[in-house]
Protein backbone atom coordinates (compact mmCIF):
# COMPACT_ATOMS: atom_id res chain seq x y z
CA UNK A 1 0.00 0.00 0.00
CA UNK A 2 1.24 3.49 -0.81
CA UNK A 3 0.28 6.57 1.15
CA UNK A 4 0.33 10.12 -0.23
CA UNK A 5 -0.86 13.49 1.06
CA UNK A 6 -2.16 16.43 -0.92
CA UNK A 7 -2.18 19.88 0.69
CA UNK A 8 -4.50 22.66 -0.42
CA UNK A 9 -5.16 26.19 0.81
CA UNK A 10 -8.23 24.82 2.60
CA UNK A 11 -6.27 22.27 4.59
CA UNK A 12 -4.83 18.81 4.45
CA UNK A 13 -6.85 15.99 3.00
CA UNK A 14 -5.94 12.29 3.04
CA UNK A 15 -5.95 10.40 -0.17
CA UNK A 16 -5.36 6.71 -0.52
CA UNK A 17 -4.68 4.47 -3.47
CA UNK A 18 -5.33 0.79 -3.04
CA UNK A 19 -3.24 -1.70 -4.98
CA UNK A 20 -6.19 -2.31 -7.23
CA UNK A 21 -6.00 1.30 -8.43
CA UNK A 22 -9.32 2.42 -6.94
CA UNK A 23 -9.15 6.00 -5.75
CA UNK A 24 -11.17 6.92 -2.69
CA UNK A 25 -12.92 10.26 -2.77
CA UNK A 26 -11.33 12.94 -0.63
CA UNK A 27 -13.26 14.71 2.16
CA UNK A 28 -14.33 18.01 0.72
CA UNK A 29 -15.63 19.59 3.90
CA UNK A 30 -13.76 22.19 5.90
CA UNK A 31 -13.89 19.91 8.94
CA UNK A 32 -11.02 17.84 7.50
CA UNK A 33 -8.57 20.20 9.20
CA UNK A 34 -9.27 21.87 12.56
CA UNK A 35 -7.20 24.54 14.19
CA UNK A 36 -6.70 24.29 17.94
CA UNK A 37 -6.10 28.01 18.49
CA UNK A 38 -9.49 28.88 17.02
CA UNK A 39 -12.02 27.39 19.47
CA UNK A 40 -15.02 28.76 17.56
CA UNK A 41 -13.82 27.16 14.33
CA UNK A 42 -13.19 23.84 16.10
CA UNK A 43 -16.67 23.85 17.67
CA UNK A 44 -18.43 24.58 14.39
CA UNK A 45 -16.40 22.04 12.41
CA UNK A 46 -16.98 19.27 14.99
CA UNK A 47 -20.70 20.03 15.00
CA UNK A 48 -20.72 19.86 11.21
CA UNK A 49 -18.87 16.54 11.17
CA UNK A 50 -21.22 15.09 13.78
CA UNK A 51 -24.19 16.03 11.60
CA UNK A 52 -22.59 14.36 8.57
CA UNK A 53 -21.94 11.21 10.59
CA UNK A 54 -25.57 10.75 11.58
CA UNK A 55 -27.08 11.70 8.22
CA UNK A 56 -27.71 9.11 5.55
CA UNK A 57 -28.38 11.47 2.69
CA UNK A 58 -27.26 11.35 -0.93
CA UNK A 59 -23.98 13.18 -0.24
CA UNK A 60 -22.77 10.28 1.88
CA UNK A 61 -23.70 7.87 -0.89
CA UNK A 62 -21.91 9.92 -3.54
CA UNK A 63 -18.70 9.95 -1.49
CA UNK A 64 -18.82 6.20 -1.01
CA UNK A 65 -18.13 6.74 2.72
CA UNK A 66 -19.55 4.22 5.16
CA UNK A 67 -20.70 5.01 8.70
CA UNK A 68 -17.79 2.99 10.01
CA UNK A 69 -15.25 5.09 8.08
CA UNK A 70 -16.69 8.35 9.40
CA UNK A 71 -16.62 7.05 12.98
CA UNK A 72 -13.03 5.89 12.57
CA UNK A 73 -12.14 9.40 11.39
CA UNK A 74 -13.28 10.73 14.80
CA UNK A 75 -11.04 8.27 16.60
CA UNK A 76 -8.06 9.32 14.52
CA UNK A 77 -8.33 12.95 15.60
CA UNK A 78 -5.25 14.10 17.54
CA UNK A 79 -5.04 16.59 20.39
CA UNK A 80 -4.39 19.37 17.90
CA UNK A 81 -7.63 18.60 16.12
CA UNK A 82 -5.86 17.38 12.93
CA UNK A 83 -7.00 14.12 11.36
CA UNK A 84 -4.42 11.38 11.05
CA UNK A 85 -4.28 9.43 7.77
CA UNK A 86 -7.04 6.86 7.33
CA UNK A 87 -6.14 3.21 7.88
CA UNK A 88 -6.60 1.62 4.45
CA UNK A 89 -8.94 -1.32 4.02
CA UNK A 90 -7.43 -4.80 3.70
CA UNK A 91 -5.75 -5.22 0.32
CA UNK A 92 -7.60 -7.45 -2.10
CA UNK A 93 -5.32 -10.08 -3.57
CA UNK A 94 -5.36 -8.89 -7.17
CA UNK A 95 -2.97 -11.59 -8.26
CA UNK A 96 -5.23 -14.34 -6.92
CA UNK A 97 -8.33 -12.77 -8.49
CA UNK A 98 -6.66 -12.32 -11.88
CA UNK A 99 -5.23 -15.83 -11.73
CA UNK A 100 -8.72 -17.19 -11.10
CA UNK A 101 -10.01 -15.20 -14.08
CA UNK A 102 -7.20 -16.57 -16.29
CA UNK A 103 -8.03 -20.14 -15.35
CA UNK A 104 -11.68 -19.50 -16.19
CA UNK A 105 -10.84 -18.03 -19.60
CA UNK A 106 -8.06 -20.38 -20.71
CA UNK A 107 -8.10 -24.11 -21.23
CA UNK A 108 -5.86 -26.07 -18.87
CA UNK A 109 -3.79 -27.11 -21.88
CA UNK A 110 -2.15 -23.67 -21.85
CA UNK A 111 -0.90 -23.92 -18.25
CA UNK A 112 2.80 -24.82 -18.05
CA UNK A 113 4.54 -25.96 -14.88
CA UNK A 114 7.55 -23.91 -13.83
CA UNK A 115 9.56 -27.13 -13.38
CA UNK A 116 9.16 -27.88 -17.11
CA UNK A 117 11.16 -24.77 -18.04
CA UNK A 118 14.89 -24.21 -18.20
CA UNK A 119 16.03 -20.59 -17.93
CA UNK A 120 18.92 -19.08 -19.86
CA UNK A 121 20.29 -15.55 -20.32
CA UNK A 122 18.20 -12.38 -20.28
CA UNK A 123 17.22 -11.25 -23.79
CA UNK A 124 15.75 -7.91 -22.76
CA UNK A 125 13.65 -6.16 -20.18
CA UNK A 126 11.26 -3.26 -19.69
CA UNK A 127 9.41 -1.59 -16.85
CA UNK A 128 6.94 -4.42 -16.36
CA UNK A 129 8.69 -7.57 -17.56
CA UNK A 130 11.97 -9.31 -18.27
CA UNK A 131 12.45 -11.78 -21.13
CA UNK A 132 14.70 -14.83 -20.79
CA UNK A 133 15.91 -17.29 -23.36
CA UNK A 134 14.99 -20.79 -22.21
CA UNK A 135 13.79 -24.21 -23.20
CA UNK A 136 10.50 -26.07 -22.94
CA UNK A 137 10.23 -29.74 -23.93
CA UNK A 138 13.59 -29.51 -25.72
CA UNK A 139 12.34 -26.52 -27.71
CA UNK A 140 14.06 -23.12 -27.58
CA UNK A 141 11.62 -20.55 -26.22
CA UNK A 142 11.41 -16.98 -24.93
CA UNK A 143 10.04 -16.63 -21.40
CA UNK A 144 8.43 -13.30 -20.51
CA UNK A 145 8.32 -12.85 -16.72
CA UNK A 146 6.01 -10.21 -15.22
CA UNK A 147 7.75 -7.95 -12.69
CA UNK A 148 4.95 -5.97 -11.04
CA UNK A 149 2.22 -8.33 -9.97
CA UNK A 150 0.19 -5.89 -7.83
CA UNK A 151 -0.28 -3.01 -10.28
CA UNK A 152 -3.78 -3.05 -11.73
CA UNK A 153 -2.84 -1.77 -15.20
CA UNK A 154 0.08 -4.20 -15.49
CA UNK A 155 -2.18 -7.06 -14.49
CA UNK A 156 -4.80 -5.97 -17.01
CA UNK A 157 -2.27 -5.68 -19.86
CA UNK A 158 -0.78 -9.06 -18.97
CA UNK A 159 -4.22 -10.67 -18.88
CA UNK A 160 -5.17 -9.14 -22.24
CA UNK A 161 -1.90 -10.20 -23.86
CA UNK A 162 -2.26 -13.71 -22.52
CA UNK A 163 -5.83 -14.14 -23.71
CA UNK A 164 -5.18 -12.62 -27.14
CA UNK A 165 -2.05 -14.67 -27.82
CA UNK A 166 -3.92 -17.86 -26.99
CA UNK A 167 -6.45 -16.98 -29.73
CA UNK A 168 -4.02 -16.08 -32.52
CA UNK A 169 -2.83 -18.59 -35.09
CA UNK A 170 -0.82 -17.01 -37.91
CA UNK A 171 2.67 -17.54 -39.28
CA UNK A 172 3.44 -13.83 -38.84
CA UNK A 173 2.44 -13.85 -35.15
CA UNK A 174 4.94 -15.07 -32.57
CA UNK A 175 3.88 -18.56 -31.46
CA UNK A 176 2.32 -18.94 -28.00
CA UNK A 177 3.20 -22.07 -25.98
CA UNK A 178 1.44 -21.30 -22.71
CA UNK A 179 1.49 -19.55 -19.34
CA UNK A 180 3.13 -20.18 -15.97
CA UNK A 181 1.13 -19.04 -12.92
CA UNK A 182 3.47 -20.01 -10.07
CA UNK A 183 5.76 -18.80 -8.55
CA UNK A 184 5.58 -15.86 -10.98
CA UNK A 185 3.46 -15.15 -14.01
CA UNK A 186 5.18 -15.93 -17.28
CA UNK A 187 4.30 -16.16 -20.95
CA UNK A 188 6.18 -18.84 -22.88
CA UNK A 189 6.49 -18.06 -26.57
CA UNK A 190 8.52 -18.65 -29.70
CA UNK A 191 12.20 -17.75 -29.56
CA UNK A 192 13.40 -15.57 -32.45
CA UNK A 193 17.23 -15.77 -32.57
CA UNK A 194 17.73 -12.68 -34.73
CA UNK A 195 16.09 -10.38 -32.18
CA UNK A 196 13.90 -7.43 -33.04
CA UNK A 197 13.82 -5.73 -36.42
CA UNK A 198 14.90 -2.52 -34.70
CA UNK A 199 18.03 -4.05 -33.18
CA UNK A 200 18.87 -5.60 -36.53
CA UNK A 201 18.60 -2.47 -38.70
CA UNK A 202 20.55 -0.23 -36.30
CA UNK A 203 23.66 -2.33 -36.93
CA UNK A 204 25.69 -0.71 -39.71
CA UNK A 205 26.69 -4.03 -41.29
CA UNK A 206 23.19 -5.53 -41.40
CA UNK A 207 21.91 -6.71 -44.76
CA UNK A 208 19.05 -4.33 -45.59
CA UNK A 209 18.00 -4.61 -49.23
CA UNK A 210 14.90 -3.80 -51.27
CA UNK A 211 14.11 -7.53 -51.44
CA UNK A 212 14.18 -7.78 -47.65
CA UNK A 213 12.28 -4.55 -47.06
CA UNK A 214 9.45 -5.61 -49.37
CA UNK A 215 9.41 -9.10 -47.84
CA UNK A 216 9.26 -7.69 -44.28
CA UNK A 217 6.53 -5.20 -45.15
CA UNK A 218 4.41 -7.89 -46.84
CA UNK A 219 4.75 -10.13 -43.78
CA UNK A 220 3.86 -7.22 -41.50
CA UNK A 221 0.76 -6.38 -43.56
CA UNK A 222 -0.26 -10.06 -43.67
CA UNK A 223 0.12 -10.39 -39.91
CA UNK A 224 -1.85 -7.22 -39.22
CA UNK A 225 -4.55 -8.38 -41.61
CA UNK A 226 -4.91 -11.58 -39.58
CA UNK A 227 -5.47 -9.46 -36.45
CA UNK A 228 -8.03 -7.21 -38.13
CA UNK A 229 -9.90 -10.26 -39.49
CA UNK A 230 -10.23 -11.96 -36.11
CA UNK A 231 -13.74 -12.62 -34.79
CA UNK A 232 -14.13 -10.11 -33.14
CA UNK A 233 -11.51 -7.86 -34.80
CA UNK A 234 -8.29 -6.92 -32.99
CA UNK A 235 -6.02 -3.88 -33.19
CA UNK A 236 -2.40 -4.05 -32.04
CA UNK A 237 -1.98 -0.41 -30.85
CA UNK A 238 1.81 -0.54 -30.45
CA UNK A 239 3.31 -1.42 -33.81
CA UNK A 240 6.97 -0.43 -34.18
CA UNK A 241 10.22 -2.05 -35.29
CA UNK A 242 10.97 -2.99 -31.67
CA UNK A 243 7.83 -5.16 -31.58
CA UNK A 244 8.65 -7.03 -34.79
CA UNK A 245 10.89 -10.05 -34.25
CA UNK A 246 13.06 -11.89 -36.78
CA UNK A 247 13.10 -15.68 -36.67
CA UNK A 248 15.96 -17.91 -37.82
CA UNK A 249 15.09 -17.28 -41.48
CA UNK A 250 14.58 -13.51 -41.01
CA UNK A 251 10.80 -13.77 -41.22
CA UNK A 252 8.76 -11.14 -39.39
CA UNK A 253 6.96 -12.20 -36.20
CA UNK A 254 4.65 -9.64 -34.56
CA UNK A 255 4.86 -9.64 -30.77
CA UNK A 256 3.89 -7.69 -27.62
CA UNK A 257 0.09 -7.71 -27.45
CA UNK A 258 -0.19 -6.05 -24.03
CA UNK A 259 -1.93 -3.00 -25.52
CA UNK A 260 -3.95 -4.92 -28.12
CA UNK A 261 -7.73 -4.70 -27.79
CA UNK A 262 -10.88 -5.96 -29.48
CA UNK A 263 -12.84 -3.35 -31.45
CA UNK A 264 -16.18 -5.17 -31.44
CA UNK A 265 -18.11 -7.65 -29.33
CA UNK A 266 -18.45 -8.06 -25.60
CA UNK A 267 -14.69 -7.74 -25.04
CA UNK A 268 -14.65 -4.29 -26.68
CA UNK A 269 -13.99 -1.40 -24.30
CA UNK A 270 -14.73 1.94 -26.01
CA UNK A 271 -13.13 3.91 -23.16
CA UNK A 272 -9.84 2.05 -23.65
CA UNK A 273 -9.77 2.54 -27.42
CA UNK A 274 -9.73 6.35 -27.11
CA UNK A 275 -6.80 6.34 -24.66
CA UNK A 276 -3.43 7.45 -25.95
CA UNK A 277 -1.18 4.43 -25.60
CA UNK A 278 1.82 3.11 -27.47
CA UNK A 279 4.86 4.94 -28.87
CA UNK A 280 4.13 8.52 -29.96
CA UNK A 281 6.26 8.55 -33.13
CA UNK A 282 4.18 5.65 -34.48
CA UNK A 283 0.81 6.77 -33.09
CA UNK A 284 -1.96 7.86 -35.46
CA UNK A 285 -2.90 11.59 -35.22
CA UNK A 286 -6.63 10.96 -34.69
CA UNK A 287 -5.87 9.76 -31.16
CA UNK A 288 -5.09 13.39 -30.27
CA UNK A 289 -8.75 14.22 -30.95
CA UNK A 290 -10.03 11.50 -28.59
CA UNK A 291 -11.19 9.41 -31.53
CA UNK A 292 -11.25 5.64 -31.25
CA UNK A 293 -8.28 3.55 -32.23
CA UNK A 294 -9.21 1.58 -35.35
CA UNK A 295 -7.61 -0.81 -37.83
CA UNK A 296 -6.56 2.24 -39.87
CA UNK A 297 -4.59 3.47 -36.84
CA UNK A 298 -2.44 0.34 -37.11
CA UNK A 299 -1.89 1.14 -40.80
CA UNK A 300 -0.51 4.55 -39.84
CA UNK A 301 2.11 2.78 -37.72
CA UNK A 302 2.96 0.57 -40.70
CA UNK A 303 3.65 3.69 -42.75
CA UNK A 304 6.19 4.94 -40.21
CA UNK A 305 7.83 1.49 -40.10
CA UNK A 306 8.10 1.47 -43.91
CA UNK A 307 9.74 4.89 -43.83
CA UNK A 308 12.20 3.66 -41.17
CA UNK A 309 13.26 0.74 -43.37
CA UNK A 310 13.47 2.71 -46.63
CA UNK A 311 15.41 5.52 -44.97
CA UNK A 312 17.82 2.98 -43.45
CA UNK A 313 18.53 1.48 -46.88
CA UNK A 314 18.97 4.74 -48.77
CA UNK A 315 20.94 6.61 -46.09
CA UNK A 316 23.01 3.59 -45.13
CA UNK A 317 22.39 4.12 -41.43
CA UNK A 318 19.44 3.98 -39.09
CA UNK A 319 17.57 7.06 -37.93
CA UNK A 320 14.63 7.13 -35.55
CA UNK A 321 11.43 8.73 -36.89
CA UNK A 322 11.54 12.54 -36.47
CA UNK A 323 15.16 12.51 -35.26
CA UNK A 324 15.96 14.91 -38.13
CA UNK A 325 14.03 17.70 -36.40
CA UNK A 326 16.14 19.33 -33.65
CA UNK A 327 13.15 21.25 -32.28
CA UNK A 328 11.35 18.01 -31.39
CA UNK A 329 13.16 16.89 -28.26
CA UNK A 330 10.33 15.06 -26.52
CA UNK A 331 7.89 12.39 -27.63
CA UNK A 332 4.83 14.50 -26.88
CA UNK A 333 6.19 17.23 -29.19
CA UNK A 334 6.45 14.70 -32.01
CA UNK A 335 2.85 13.61 -31.51
CA UNK A 336 1.52 17.18 -31.36
CA UNK A 337 3.39 18.19 -34.53
CA UNK A 338 2.22 15.07 -36.35
CA UNK A 339 -1.42 15.50 -35.34
CA UNK A 340 -1.80 19.30 -35.42
CA UNK A 341 0.62 20.33 -38.17
CA UNK A 342 0.66 17.12 -40.24
CA UNK A 343 4.42 16.86 -39.81
CA UNK A 344 6.06 13.64 -41.01
CA UNK A 345 9.62 12.29 -41.40
CA UNK A 346 11.26 13.35 -44.66
CA UNK A 347 11.16 10.66 -47.34
CA UNK A 348 14.55 10.55 -49.16
CA UNK A 349 14.35 11.84 -52.77
CA UNK A 350 15.95 8.60 -53.99
CA UNK A 351 12.90 6.64 -52.82
CA UNK A 352 10.93 5.13 -55.77
CA UNK A 353 7.76 7.10 -56.50
CA UNK A 354 5.43 4.16 -55.95
CA UNK A 355 6.99 3.41 -52.58
CA UNK A 356 6.78 7.07 -51.54
CA UNK A 357 3.12 7.24 -52.55
CA UNK A 358 2.35 4.15 -50.49
CA UNK A 359 4.10 5.48 -47.39
CA UNK A 360 2.21 8.77 -47.70
CA UNK A 361 -1.10 6.94 -48.06
CA UNK A 362 -0.41 4.85 -44.97
CA UNK A 363 0.40 7.84 -42.77
CA UNK A 364 -2.30 10.11 -44.20
CA UNK A 365 -3.92 12.35 -41.61
CA UNK A 366 -7.37 11.06 -42.59
CA UNK A 367 -7.90 7.41 -41.61
CA UNK A 368 -10.26 6.74 -44.52
CA UNK A 369 -7.48 7.62 -46.99
CA UNK A 370 -5.24 4.83 -45.66
CA UNK A 371 -5.42 1.39 -47.26
CA UNK A 372 -6.71 -1.63 -45.37
CA UNK A 373 -4.17 -4.25 -44.31
CA UNK A 374 -5.38 -6.54 -47.13
CA UNK A 375 -5.00 -3.75 -49.73
CA UNK A 376 -1.58 -2.85 -48.33
CA UNK A 377 -0.47 -6.45 -48.70
CA UNK A 378 -1.60 -6.60 -52.33
CA UNK A 379 0.05 -3.28 -53.22
CA UNK A 380 3.33 -4.46 -51.69
CA UNK A 381 3.17 -7.73 -53.61
CA UNK A 382 2.77 -5.76 -56.86
CA UNK A 383 5.71 -3.56 -55.93
CA UNK A 384 7.80 -6.65 -55.24
CA UNK A 385 6.93 -8.10 -58.66
CA UNK A 386 7.75 -4.78 -60.33
CA UNK A 387 11.11 -4.59 -58.57
CA UNK A 388 12.06 -8.15 -59.55
CA UNK A 389 11.44 -7.37 -63.23
CA UNK A 390 13.43 -4.12 -63.41
CA UNK A 391 15.63 -3.86 -60.31
CA UNK A 392 16.30 -0.20 -61.07
CA UNK A 393 15.53 1.18 -57.64
CA UNK A 394 18.19 3.22 -55.95
CA UNK A 395 20.70 1.16 -53.99
CA UNK A 396 23.66 2.77 -52.20
CA UNK A 397 27.13 1.74 -53.36
CA UNK A 398 27.96 0.18 -49.99
CA UNK A 399 24.88 -2.07 -50.03
CA UNK A 400 25.63 -5.77 -49.35
CA UNK A 401 23.75 -6.68 -52.56
CA UNK A 402 24.37 -4.46 -55.59
CA UNK A 403 22.37 -4.17 -58.77
CA UNK A 404 23.59 -6.12 -61.78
Amino acid sequence: MRRSYAETPQGRRGQWRGSEGVERRQHKKESSVLYKNDETSVSKAEEKESTETTETDTQTTEKHETQEELNSAKKRKTGTGVLLPKIPPPNRNLKAETQEFILQQLSSQWVIQHSDLTFGPVLGQGLTSVVHKGSFKEQEVAIKVLKLEEQQQDLKDFKEELFIMSQLKAHEIVHFYGVVLEPKWMIVMEFCPNGSLYHYIIKPNSEVTWERILKWCIELARGINSLHNCKPPLVHRDLKTLNLLLDRDFNIKICDFGLSRYTQGKQCDDATLVKLRGTYAYTAPELNSSKQYTAKSDIYSCGVIMWELVNRLIKGKHSKPYAEFPDLKYDFQVFIQASKNNRRPTIPPECPNKVQELIERCWSKEPEERPSAADLCNILKNLKSSYKKKKKWYTPSNSPIKLK
